[in-house]
């Protein structure tokens, strides 16, 4: 099947939702894709994402906020991370098949839930290691 721009959908995954460098980059790579009738969909945990959500929503940026555990120091926090990584896959791959993602971007080194959500999904993922 031959895609065109506008059936195209990029999910972008982050696991930390807090503003900063990396979401702001996703809002401005979305909003210029947005021009060319390419449609992101975020996915990113619940935790610290008020200013994120409101970003992406001023944007017109689909987005989906998910109870993700996220990497923290300290061993109990560890052990969460843990016994709730197979959970935060099976509720990443939901939305993605949800939103009919065609590409899985991830931007860092720990973004390993939503490469993982892809490839066992069969969709292409592209993992930025910066």
């Amino acid at each position: 099947m031959t895609h065109t721009n506008e059936d195209c959908v990029v999910a972008n995954v982050i696991e930390e939702a807090r503003w900063g460098g990396p979401q702001r980059r996703i809002v401005d790579v979305a909003r210029r894709l947005k021009a060319h009738g390419v449609r992101t969909v975020v996915i990113m945990p619940e935790a610290n994402s008020e200013l994120f959500a409101q970003e992406l929503a001023a944007n017109g940026i689909d987005f989906r906020r998910l109870p993700l555990q996220p990497r923290a120091r300290g061993a109990a926090n560890i052990a969460r991370f843990i016994a709730t990584f197979a959970r935060d896959i099976r509720a990443i791959r939901r939305v993605l098949a949800e939103t009919g993602a065609d590409l899985v971007h991830c931007n860092g080194s720990p973004q390993w839930k939503g490469v993982l959500a892809a490839r066992s999904a069969g969709i292409p993922a592209l993992w930025h290691m910066n």
